[in-house]
């Protein structure tokens, strides 16, 4: 794992939170498959939005100014230049309270990388990433504003159960590399 403190230019990285902030999730369309690409314009591209609910997700379509996501981009390949991937994809993702993710590995990705929105996170209400080296030292991280975690050794890792007592949902966006 490599991690990125202030990964995002100021003005990006507040964009990307206006747009999270701004998601009225009931006025959002489910999606059931890899449609969602069909339905990017010029202007917009639609990614999909990954809703937890306690152990539930679900996928919704989401639309973000084209701009906003090829600025993303290119923030992306200047700061892991020296890794290879021909395609990269997006998903924002809001966790409610008393969601996780256990123990698992991305195998069908390159890489993976996951960038956190929220302000003020607080330890206390869990949602930290855990992650487990090839030796099986394990780590956890509380996620910050603009913190970029970047999955290069396609390393074991989870999402621990978010408190009951969040005040606010967890957001990131997640990055996934592709051959």
């Amino acid at each position: 794992m490599i991690i990125f403190e202030n990964f995002l230019p100021h003005k990006l990285f507040n964009s990307l939170d206006k747009l999270t902030s701004s998601i009225s999730i009931g006025e959002l369309e489910d999606i059931f498959d890899m449609s969602y690409e069909k339905k990017s314009t010029k202007i917009f591209e639609c990614i999909p939005l990954r809703l937890h609910q306690k152990s539930h997700i679900t996928y919704k379509a989401f639309f973000v100014e084209r701009c906003i996501l090829d600025e993303f981009r290119e923030n992306l390949l200047k700061n892991l230049n020296e890794y290879k991937f021909n395609k990269i994809t997006f998903q924002v993702c809001i966790w409610d309270q008393e969601s996780y993710l256990t123990m698992h590995y991305d195998k069908i990705y390159k890489y993976g990388g996951t960038l956190y929105l929220n302000q003020n996170w607080q330890e206390s209400w869990g949602g930290l990433f855990e992650y487990e080296t090839k030796d099986r030292k394990s780590f956890s991280i509380c996620p910050q504003k603009n913190l970029f975690i970047f999955n290069d050794c396609n390393e074991k890792h989870q999402v621990t159960p978010i408190s009951i007592d969040a005040n606010e949902k967890r957001k990131s966006i997640q990055v996934w590399m592709v051959d």
